[in-house]
């Protein structure tokens, strides 16, 4: 039995199957989290408390693998990673 592939238009590429220049990097995962309390002290006087943290669960980003031919020591290779947890605090004064 023979079968017949059908003809792809020029540049086109078979789905599910990538280019050799395609690279697949990981995933970004980041979480944000802030809270934020207000304290009334007198008609119109509050203090509000902030907390903001970046990437809350202190998860790893990593960065995309190195794709320069010209030096095969780094290809294909992850060398560096996102920021990690970052956390902030203030006070606001309003009157």
């Amino acid at each position: 039995m023979a079968t017949v592939q059908p003809r792809l238009a020029a540049g086109a590429r078979r789905a599910g199957v990538p280019s050799p220049a395609e690279t697949f990097s990981p995933g970004m995962h980041r979480v944000f989290v802030r809270i934020f309390r207000d304290f009334r002290f007198w008609e119109g006087k509050t203090l509000q408390f902030r907390g903001e943290m970046t990437n809350a669960f202190n998860l790893v980003n990593l960065s995309n693998p190195g794709t320069g031919q010209s030096s095969s020591a780094t290809f294909g290779r992850i060398s560096s990673a996102g920021p990690m947890r970052q956390v902030q605090m203030g006070l606001r004064f309003t009157f």
